[in-house]
């Protein structure tokens, strides 16, 4: 079939932000003044041009067997070997020729190698941390299965597609098996959970006894160095690569999966003058070697909700190695306060009741790059592809209905966007050419957003009747949803279902709120039958769709005298999306275990979080969820560059979104929505019009269509394809 290509060449970003000038100067009436920020293309927040350099590939068995290395297992497309003195393994790729080790097979040929503890941990296949509660004093420490053989040993067990490895770390009292095998294209990795064992230690006549706290399997399976053309992808906002560089780096990317878990760590205060990090939402990383030559893609099975993603620059802790791995925490500390005011320390009683299951997709050729990590890992999630759409993007109005403030005789409510309004505002658009919405609802309720009583799930009267906005959007076949926050209550205890945390204090929520500082978290298992229960009612004023806040929040909690850690949680609440089919479903920043149950991907980010060690923001998760998921990306009328937004949008597939209210936002003031600057439809008009058919213009004849391909052919330029074959 012959491609279709649309013509959009970005010569250059100044040359770009010229014709936008232009076209946005031609605006009558503007009511804004466009600022113009020159931008560099060869910072972090774009995407390097790809280096073609490969790498060696030759036939590495010889070696495997000249260092000891054992053959485990085989299937038609992967070998496994192992080197039993230290766990550690090698997988040979016969589809690429590419082998894959699980320590850094030339440390002996660095200028300064490693030496000592440093080099028996790169070279073991396990290191573990673990708990020394025997003092007055809980600390941690670290052993490896290579420190000293008296510290720990190992027994093998055969298996048809691998092997099970029994470890014993005998210094301590703690054992666990670990199961590696190979499967079609994929290395597997588990840690059975009834196999961790903690037994008392026999020291000079005392028993002393130590508490498991993290594992790490193969930390440094494909590891490298600047010596080669490679990188690691980590799932850090959009995405990003940390390009294998003789750069030293003083940091290193630590972050626990699904952000920190508040139900055993404090939580830092929020500050409303400071966007916070965006939470990793996927389990998954990727390395790899070469210009298309030999990749993986390492994912989390089981296990997620209590691991951290560990991705090392090189020279970070004085190592000459870029390493990316998994550890997988097996233990959390908790703060207990006693009665005297002070707080003591306390561990879990035991490990986390589950598996950790670890798998290594082997990508080749044209798939072993960012792009086939993206499509590799979207084969696991089960998404299901959008079904064909009209050629024209949404446009994402969030739309302020109605808040209070502070009265005289108690609240005084203040209507910002009724019904009406929000209905006249769509059909300005419209005689605009603006061609397809996406409205959101926020304060549509009684007593607005944050009302969060069970008279808070009707609609306002204050906004008037809902039928002719909602007839029309029916008749013109846009979407509507509305935000709902069913996860929080604003009162503890008292009837209201609420949990605590683990060291039993309640589980408190810091709101962006300027009145309603402090929320408290629900039971994750009411939040299908707080909307179910209003059903009939919703559905009766054609309430089909809601956006649900706090969706995405994962943690560790009691409630109702039992324990729930957080990777419980992350399987509860999709069985509880499960029950409500009946509605379309939305929210903000995503995990992994929500995506399958999702029509809508809102704030979608659109870089990386740029630290100094990231060379590259890539689109990993536009070229993951596009043609299936609909990507939003932030409210404009909240970033710093509209030009820049919008080519960016254009480049990862992102709908356009903007807050607004039909009243002047001076009327916010003393609201709980004090912090929202400038919101009036009015002044925003222009710019969303423009915003809309620049980025329309572009994606609209796409739409609904996967992102194949993405790069950038030279600095400033950006190149991506369309499975049917449209180049932007």
């Amino acid at each position: 079939m012959k491609k279709k290509i649309a013509l959009i060449i970005v010569l250059t970003v100044i040359a770009i932000f010229s014709v936008l000038v232009g076209s946005f100067s031609e605006a009558e009436e503007s009511n804004y003044q466009m600022p113009f920020l020159k931008t560099e293309a060869t910072g972090n927040f774009f995407t390097q041009p790809a280096d073609t350099s490969p790498v060696e590939i030759i036939d590495r068995r010889p070696e495997l067997e000249t260092a000891g290395y054992e053959p485990m297992a085989a299937t038609d497309k992967l070998e496994l070997y192992c080197l039993k003195p230290t766990l550690g393994i090698a997988v040979y790729d016969r589809r690429s020729g590419y082998t894959w080790y699980s320590s850094y097979p030339k440390i002996a040929g660095l200028p300064n190698p490693p030496t000592g503890v440093v080099a028996s941990r790169i070279a073991s296949g396990v290191t573990i941390e673990y708990y020394d509660g025997n003092g007055a004093v809980i600390t941690a420490a670290t052993l490896s299965l290579t420190e000293n053989a008296a510290k720990a040993k190992t027994v093998y067990r055969s298996l048809d597609n691998g092997f099970i490895a029994e470890i014993d770390f005998t210094a301590v009292g703690i054992k666990f098996n670990v199961v590696v095998t190979i499967v079609d294209n994929a290395l597997r990795v588990v840690i059975p959970d009834e196999s961790i064992v903690e037994y008392e230690v026999d020291r000079l006549m005392r028993l002393l006894n130590f508490q498991l706290k993290s594992i790490m399997l193969f930390p440094y399976f494909g590891s490298e160095n600047y010596e080669i053309n490679g990188y690691a992808m980590i799932p850090d906002g959009s995405g990003a690569l940390i390009r294998y560089t003789d750069i030293p780096s003083a940091t290193g990317f630590i972050k626990r999966i699904y952000g920190p878990d508040y139900g055993m760590a404090t939580s830092t205060s929020t500050n409303l003058h400071l966007k916070p990090t965006p939470a990793v939402g996927l389990p998954i990383y990727g390395v790899a070697h070469g210009y298309n030559q030999a990749a993986f893609l390492a994912e989390i099975i089981s296990g997620a909700g209590a691991a951290e993603i560990h991705s090392y620059p090189y020279l970070y802790n004085n190592i000459p190695i870029n390493t990316t791995f998994f550890k997988l925490i097996t233990r959390d500390t908790f703060r207990l306060e006693i009665s005297s005011g002070e707080a003591i320390t306390l561990l879990n009683s035991a490990p986390y009741p589950y598996d950790y299951a670890l798998e290594y997709r082997f990508l080749q050729n044209q798939a072993a790059n960012y792009v086939g990590m993206a499509q590799a890992y979207r084969e696991s999630l089960g998404l299901s592809p959008q079904a064909p759409a009209a050629q024209r993007v949404p446009l994402r109005l969030i739309m302020l209905g109605v808040d209070y403030k502070p009265g005289l005789f108690g609240k005084k409510y203040q209507t910002m966007t009724d019904f009406s309004q929000a209905l006249a505002i769509i059909k300005s658009l419209e005689n605009n050419d603006v061609e397809d919405f996406q409205i959101t609802y926020l304060g549509w309720n009684r007593g607005g957003y944050y009302n969060n009583r069970s008279s808070g799930r009707k609609i306002s009267r204050q906004l008037g009747a809902i039928d002719l906005l909602n007839d029309y959007i029916k008749e013109k076949k846009y979407k509507i949803d509305y935000t709902v926050n069913p996860l929080i209550s604003d009162r503890y205890g008292f009837g209201a279902k609420t949990i605590k945390k683990i060291n039993l204090s309640p589980f408190k929520i810091e709101q962006k709120s300027s009145l309603v500082n402090t929320a408290y978290y629900l039971a994750p298992s009411t939040l299908a039958a707080a909307i179910k229960s209003n059903g009939k009612y919703y559905h009766k004023k054609q309430i089909e769709a809601f956006n649900i806040d706090n969706l995405a929040a994962a943690f560790s909690y009691r409630y109702q005298n039992e324990v729930f850690y957080r990777e419980m949680m992350t399987s509860l609440i999709p069985e509880e999306l499960e029950q409500l089919t009946d509605f379309t479903l939305s929210t903000a920043n995503p995990h992994d275990y929500l995506l399958a149950y999702l029509c809508n991907y809102y704030n979608a980010p659109y870089q990386s979080n740029k630290y100094i060690y990231v060379t590259d923001s890539v689109p990993f998760l536009s070229l993951l969820l596009s043609g299936f998921i609909n990507l939003y990306a932030p409210e404009v009328n909240y970033l710093s560059d509209y030009y820049l937004a919008a080519l960016r949008m254009i480049e990862y597939n992102l709908y356009p979104s903007f807050i607004i209210t039909s009243s002047e936002a001076h009327h916010l003031r003393y609201t709980n929505f004090e912090y929202l600057l400038s919101t009036e439809y009015r002044l925003w008009e222009n710019l969303i019009i423009e915003i809309y058919k620049t980025v329309n213009e572009a994606l609209g004849r796409v739409r609904g269509q996967g992102l194949v391909e993405h790069g950038y052919p030279v600095w400033g330029v950006a190149k991506v394809v369309y499975n049917d074959g449209t180049v932007i």
